[in-house]
């Protein structure tokens, strides 16, 4: 159980790229009650006076089975005992498998993860931290070795990435559970991590002993040493493919993508690839995160150089890549992006006292403005290409796709994030920020309020 004994210590000391923590910030602790995260909120609580923390523990109850109940209150009690702030809520994660086609544990996931960055939202927190460890990290490895992997899948779990933390990235699986017992922790056990039928619980059970046994202690360790060459190499890919687009782009509409064919038939695979999954995140195609399988990514390199002009192909997840005699063209196709849901709010607007200089924000669903500086009637809108706007608090004009990149909106999630333009402008990007053209001042007069609220069923807004 080597640095057991010196654990909080290593946190503390953690460098960045391996989930370490900032002075000051504040971080929502997802809590399922099991041994490791016990371990991790129960670590950071004690870390947060040596370097002014704030953390806030949250559980969401999945309701898969019967007692799921009972692990939402142990929770809650043992932040209760610890004097941790503590917030739960439930998901029906059977319904969304069912209406996405996804397994239980992919929903679960994915639910969990979308409900951890709306309450790091609506609290005002800087990350999630979240409790993954080093055998967490080896499991993930075999997993996307056996799928046949490239570069990004030999990352596996990464300590830190956008607004996620994992501080215990670099810890043995036991070596939590030790640190618990040391500390008189106790935890929830989640029976279905003993059903074989699940191949990330085979993995743990028969091949990481086995894998251990025939290299040796600290494999799994390398394995980790592996994947952080791997982040390190992928970065610099990604760097350079970034720079590739830059210098093969020809015209500036953000609608349509156009690059030298030239340039791109003669550059190497790898990095045709990047840039060319690179550029479909800019189109805010909906599938551009997802991987490609081995076979569709040889089609779409061939169809690059061979293709007459004229023709078009199909991208995985969205996107149609279209070939002229000099140039290629990208743009989104049918499979087209995730709707907004604009159709199914109603956008109100009140006038309220003048407030104080500077209020500009006052919620996920509402925001205010110095009624002066807009220009009514207002438009409610799913983001576009191209869209701009000048943020709050920002002296020039900023891409609404880099400005929700920035707040860790999911690539695959920004076509449906929601604007509000003016006559003039777009003066709320809904949930992050308004137009600093729209400021409340001292000078102000009249402050507009502009509010969403659902529809009512028959698709009417309210009287």
């Amino acid at each position: 159980m080597a640095g057991v004994a010196h654990l909080i210590d290593q946190i503390q000391d953690l460098p960045p790229e391996r989930g370490g923590l900032r002075r000051g910030e504040r971080l929502v602790v997802g809590l399922s009650g099991g041994a490791d995260s016990i371990a991790l909120t129960g670590l950071l609580h004690e870390l947060a006076p040596r370097m002014d923390l704030q953390i806030l523990a949250a559980h969401l109850d999945h309701q898969l089975r019967a007692d799921s109940a009972e692990d939402r209150e142990f929770c809650r009690s043992f932040c209760s005992a610890n004097d941790i702030a503590f917030v739960s809520d439930s998901a029906d994660v059977r319904g969304r498998a069912a209406d996405t086609g996804e397994g239980l544990e992919a929903a679960g996931r994915h639910m969990r993860h979308d409900w951890l960055e709306q309450v790091r939202v609506e609290h005002g927190y800087d990350r999630v931290a979240l409790a993954h460890h080093l055998d967490d990290h080896a499991e993930t490895l075999l997993m996307w070795l056996g799928r046949g992997t490239g570069l990004s899948g030999l990352t596996g779990i990464e300590p830190a990435r956008d607004r996620i933390v994992r501080p215990l990235r670099f810890c043995r699986r036991e070596d939590l559970r030790a640190e618990c017992r040391r500390r008189g922790w106790s935890w929830r056990e989640d029976p279905t991590n003993a059903d074989q039928d699940r191949l990330r619980n085979r993995l743990r059970a028969s091949a990481l002993p086995a894998l251990e046994q025939a290299l040796g202690a600290g494999s799994i360790e390398r394995m980790g040493a592996m994947s952080a060459r791997a982040s390190a190499e992928r970065a610099a890919l990604a760097a350079f493919a970034a720079d590739f687009l830059d210098r093969t782009r020809i015209g500036d509409d953000e609608a349509v993508l156009a690059f030298d064919r030239a340039a791109w038939c003669s550059s190497p695979q790898v990095v045709v690839f990047q840039a060319l999954r690179a550029a479909l995140a800019d189109l805010m195609v909906t599938g551009a995160h997802q991987r490609w399988n081995e076979a569709r990514y040889r089609d779409v390199l061939e169809f690059i150089r061979g293709a007459k002009t004229g023709q078009q192909t199909d991208l995985p997840g969205g996107g149609v890549l279209e070939v002229t005699r000099n140039s290629l063209r990208l743009h989104a196709g049918p499979a087209g992006p995730a709707m907004g849901t604009e159709s199914d709010l109603e956008l109100r607007e009140a006038l309220l006292p003048a407030a104080p200089a500077d209020t500009s924000f006052w919620g996920r669903d509402r925001a205010c403005f110095d009624a002066g500086r807009v220009t009514p009637p207002f438009n409610l809108r799913k983001v576009q290409p191209g869209d701009r706007m000048q943020p709050f608090g920002m002296s020039g004009q900023k891409k609404l796709v880099r400005l929700l990149a920035e707040n860790a909106v999911a690539r695959h999630d920004r076509w449906s994030s929601l604007v509000v333009e003016d006559q003039e402008r777009i003066v709320w990007a809904v949930g992050l920020t308004t137009s600093e053209h729209t400021r409340i001042t001292d000078n102000t007069q009249r402050v507009l309020q502009l509010s969403l609220h659902a529809r009512i069923a028959d698709g009417k807004g309210p009287n």
